[in-house]
């Protein structure tokens, strides 16, 4: 069912940019913006693991400089060049979910049956996608509708909708009012209002009017297309996502720093980050609309020598991981397999402090359902993350073992044994009590055994 004809409507425009990684899916907002005829809204946003970017990576290029922020301190950035030319406004930076709340907050003040345009179908997926998980109820309340740039002009007037971006058809129309170099969210979305103004009135119509809407319009409740994008394999990159300049992509190759604590004894201590010699590459990409690769330049940067970076803390006891410490973290150096090998009651203990079914008992998990525990119950935590890239030693073989490598090495635990098999009930149970002392109470060695 479309949208009525007689109804008024409010046009609202909206944009987005994003920061991705290429090893996660997940598309994390860097900027909000929307505008209408009366009303405009923008927020700058702080990806969850910006910081940890900055502080525990080497990243191949100046990634604050595409993002167009500077930083005040270790949890404040600011939306402006990290050089400051001129005097701008002090915008600081918000959560993601924050940022949702205030666009729901503009739309409230909005008059009702609002039609929210985008530049692509990809960017209303997106935005209503992540708005719908904050508070679904509340966009539908305001909202009634959708539509994105090309569908506009394939039901108005513009025949060659296929072939004119939202960037070429504005050349072509208004090839006097050129766009500014920095094409932030804000920009976009005024020039998105502008342009939409402008194709209804060479239909004539205007954009609130029932007839245009409906022509353009879906309706909010139908979901929109999302392009399917694979977690790719290999060396961890960076992507700075925004569809208006959808045929450049602004990456980044980003690389772990090795850390090592060294305590002095006396409170103290040195944190020394190592590096080894690293083949960095900033990538920038120009496609054509027809796809073609139309331009592509690489700049290399080689450092043969190993960096060491030595920095005196006092104070602190822990290196920080995300926003927790490492005691918050707590996460065990080894894989412990609790049961007996050989039968159904082979189990693996969750190596997550946080993960317990009472204060002193960590949880025990299949082996081969380890790897779906940790993205049900810890999805997109710093422990979680660390375990899916790193893993843990096996306690038997003393390997490296993935969450999803489980299953091939719960027969080399510690368990295994030739007496195993053997035992009776009381002297197996008597067993797991044993095993459950040294694996449970490890640290409260004055806790007795119920």
């Amino acid at each position: 069912m479309g949208l009525a004809e007689e109804a008024p409507y409010t046009v609202v425009c909206c944009h987005l940019e994003g920061l991705r990684s290429s090893l996660f899916p997940t598309l994390y907002l860097t900027q909000l913006a929307a505008t209408s005829s009366t009303a405009a809204f923008f927020r700058a946003i702080v990806p969850p693991k910006l910081g940890m970017y900055l502080d525990q990576y080497r990243v191949g290029g100046d990634l604050l400089q595409v993002l167009n922020m500077a930083r005040e301190d270790r949890d404040t950035f600011l939306f402006r060049p990290p050089v400051l030319v001129k005097q701008t406004e002090r915008i600081v930076a918000v959560g993601e979910q924050e940022a949702i709340t205030d666009f729901l907050t503009f739309l409230d003040t909005l008059p009702p049956n609002v039609l929210l345009v985008f530049v692509d179908e990809d960017t209303a997926a997106e935005v209503l996608g992540k708005v719908k998980a904050v508070d679904r109820a509340r966009l539908l309340a305001r909202v009634v509708g959708y539509t994105w740039w090309a569908r506009v002009l394939k039901y108005s007037w513009y025949s060659k909708f296929e072939a004119c971006c939202l960037e070429d058809w504005w050349a072509a129309t208004f090839p006097s009012a050129v766009l500014p170099g920095l094409r932030t969210a804000p920009v976009v979305a005024a020039t998105l209002m502008e342009a939409v103004k402008e194709v209804a009135t060479r239909s004539g119509l205007t954009p609130s009017s029932g007839r245009f809407v409906a022509n353009v319009g879906l309706e909010v409740r139908c979901r929109p297309r999302r392009s399917e994008r694979g977690v790719a394999v290999g060396p961890e990159e960076l992507e700075v996502v925004n569809s208006f300049v959808a045929y450049t992509t602004t990456s980044f190759t980003v690389e772990r720093l090795d850390q090592v604590v060294v305590d002095d004894g006396d409170g103290e201590y040195f944190e020394v980050m190592k590096s080894e010699p690293l083949h960095t590459e900033a990538i920038l990409v120009s496609l054509e609309s027809e796809g073609e690769v139309a331009l592509e330049e690489r700049t290399k940067k080689r450092k043969r020598s190993t960096e060491d970076r030595v920095s005196r803390k006092v104070g602190r006891e822990h290196q920080m991981v995300g926003n927790r410490t490492e005691a918050d973290c707590d996460i065990s150096s080894v894989w412990n397999f609790v049961g007996f090998v050989g039968t159904p009651q082979v189990m693996v203990l969750c190596p997550l402090s946080t993960c317990k079914r009472s204060k002193t008992m960590p949880t025990k998990v299949k082996p081969g359902n380890m790897q779906r525990h940790l993205k049900k119950v810890h999805k997109n935590t710093p422990e979680e993350e660390v375990l899916e890239r790193e893993g843990r030693k096996c306690e038997g073989c003393g390997e490296t073992a993935l969450p999803s490598q489980l299953m091939a090495h719960w027969k080399c635990s510690k368990l295994q044994s030739s007496e195993t098999t053997e035992m009776t009930d009381s002297e197996q149970c008597q067993l797991i009590i044993d095993k459950l002392k040294k694996t449970v109470y490890k640290k409260n060695p004055h806790c007795a055994m119920q």
